[in-house]
């Protein structure tokens, strides 16, 4: 199965060849990376050049000659990747040496479209500290990976990704709307791969690269008390953020052709946020709870997960 790594870069000289390094070290190499550069005025050309010319696999340059954004990059990075497998990399990271080949596994059987793993965390200087996808919600996602990803949304970190090239070319170019500007490359291929009843996904709990948090990441993770609580200390826009999310699935299940209970389930989900946001009387929460009861009782099982959104 012949291996391809996408990396974006932009402006990212302080990491970038630590993570290069830990791609070299991998005990599977890829057969080719492909970087995307978004214009970089540092010396991260110069770093990528210095790597290409003494890489023991090929390692191919693309410099856009407009600035596209991070998911432009990556769609159009991923686009131009041979493999039949494409891992996703960020220019900051650091990979184990047993990433690709501890994440190959996870490709068992044809219908794996989409697999990610666990991270360890570190701040500029590698000091780690541990942030994982919870075990509760791993073990919700094996059985309910819809729901999971409506009550979880961005539940997914790209830098851990892989996918399959001919599941990524299924899709692209990928219609652009104000709600899927609003998300990541990563959540948009991860929804497809739950909402397209062709494929399915795939995850390890293991933690096979470390990923940096600084102050000068182009996207990540806002590890701080105010970013992590900012959102739901209002209560309005943390239900609505929901809604549009839920908004987000009903788009991308019409594009792959999602199945009938899949629908229904985003829709009644919906419509559980909205009777939340409106605080609407005992009588209508009465309705939704006779015409919706399945879809209920499983969002009150997951009351764990759901947290605020629950009466």
């Amino acid at each position: 199965m012949k291996v391809s790594v996408a990396l974006c870069t932009y402006n990212g000289a302080a990491f970038l060849k630590e993570q290069l390094q830990s791609i070299a070290q991998q005990s599977i190499l890829p057969d080719e990376l492909i970087i995307g550069d978004d214009g970089s005025t540092d010396n991260t050309i110069s770093i990528i050049q210095a790597f290409q010319a003494n890489a023991s696999f090929p390692v191919t340059l693309i410099q856009h000659s407009r600035r596209l954004g991070v998911k432009a990059n990556f769609f159009e990075t991923i686009h131009a990747c041979s493999g039949q497998i494409v891992f996703l990399a960020d220019q900051d990271d650091v990979w184990k040496p047993n990433k690709i080949e501890e994440q190959l596994q996870l490709f068992q059987g044809d219908n794996v479209a989409f697999t990610f793993t666990n991270a360890e965390l570190s701040n500029a200087s590698q000091s780690l500290f541990d942030i994982h996808f919870p075990f509760r919600i791993q073990r919700y996602y094996n059985h309910e990976r819809l729901l999971t990803s409506l009550t979880q949304k961005n539940m997914v970190t790209g830098a851990t990704a892989a996918l399959r090239k001919d599941f990524f070319e299924r899709y692209y170019p990928f219609p652009t709307t104000e709600l899927s500007d609003n998300i990541l490359h990563d959540s948009q291929l991860h929804l497809l791969a739950i909402l397209d009843p062709t494929v399915t996904t795939a995850f390890t709990s293991k933690s096979l690269m470390t990923y940096r948090v600084h102050s000068g990441q182009q996207v990540g993770i806002d590890t701080t008390k105010q970013g992590i609580g900012a959102v739901k200390r209002n209560r309005t826009n943390y239900i609505q953020s929901f809604v549009d999310w839920a908004d987000l699935q009903t788009q991308l299940a019409e594009l792959v052709g999602a199945t009938a209970e899949d629908k229904t389930l985003i829709g009644s989900f919906r419509a559980f946020c909205l009777g939340r946001l409106s605080n609407s009387s005992w009588i209508l929460r009465l309705v939704f709870l006779v015409s919706n009861f399945k879809t209920y009782v499983r969002l009150r099982l997951s009351k764990e997960i759901l947290r605020d959104l629950l009466p």
